[in-house]
This record gives C-alpha cells, structure tokens and sequence, in this order.
C-alpha cells in the first residue's frame, strides 16, 4: 500500500500477554510492529472476561510481565509514531478540523484536528476564526513535544 499510496498511514490495536505469549513471540511481536512502522498503535493488556473462552486458556503470562510487554510495546509505538509525524513536517495537507478550545482568557483558539491519513494536528488561531467541521490547507511546521500531535498553520 505504501507503494501505491503517498503518506499510507497503518495504525493497529495490539493485545499483549494473552495467555501462552512465549518470550520468543514476544520478540517476533515486536519484530513485526517495528517492520511494518505502525504510526500509531492502541495497547491493551490482556485480561480474563469470565465465561469467555479465552478467560479458560492455558498458560497465563505473569502480570509483572505483562506490564513489562506493555511497556516495551509503548515505547516502540511512541517512537515510530514520533518518526512518523517528522516525516510529514513542511508538508501541505488537508486537515479537519474538529475540537475547539479557548485558551485561557485569551484571544486565541486551538482546534485539533485530523490529516487524510489519521495524523493528529494542533492550530492556534485567533478567536474569530471558525475551524470547526472544515477542511483547511494546513501546513506541517512541528511535532509538539509529547508527540501525540503534529502542529500546523492554516494557509
């Protein structure tokens, strides 16, 4: 896909220590993530729901373990995301814009929105301006330092 189409974005959710998880799957888990460069990965712990099958299953992984997976899996995730959103710095993409906030007592709004293949992006724009439910040329300045966005100027 990533050949086809510019910018392909793959996002996955991942359950971590579902029961008989060797150590050795582990490894060929997180091989696969980094391989495919997931941009964003939803995390879960697996947990047993009674009266499912799985709940019945053999070989539970420890939860000190599970944790430790989690963790490891988090930080992969964040860096790849990371890695992600800089390579769509200086670019001009459609964004919508969902999400308006005041911010503080001031003049200005941040609205957040979303890039045609499911980037995070922050704006600040005076109060005036209504972003919400539209689509704006924006362009890709910056990655804000936790980053879960990108940060971007409307054009």
């Amino acid at each position: 896909a990533r050949k086809h189409i510019t910018d392909f974005n793959v996002t996955s959710d991942i359950i971590v220590g579902f029961p008989g998880e060797t150590d050795d799957e582990w490894q060929q888990t997180l091989e696969t993530v980094e391989s495919i460069g997931f941009g964003h990965v939803h995390i879960f712990s697996f947990s047993a729901r009674e009266g499912t099958k799985a709940a019945r299953l053999a070989n539970p992984v420890n939860a000190k373990i599970a944790r430790q997976r989690s963790q490891e899996l988090h930080a992969l995730a964040d860096k790849m995301k990371r890695e992600i959103m800089h390579q769509q710095l200086n670019k001009q993409v459609d964004v919508l814009w969902e999400n308006p906030q005041l911010i503080d007592d001031s003049a200005t709004t941040r609205f957040i929105g979303y890039t045609p293949n499911f980037l995070r992006v922050e704006t600040i724009v005076n109060n005036d301006v209504i972003l919400e439910n539209t689509i704006s040329n924006t362009r890709l300045n910056g990655v804000l330092p936790d980053a879960g966005f990108l940060q971007g100027v409307v054009t």
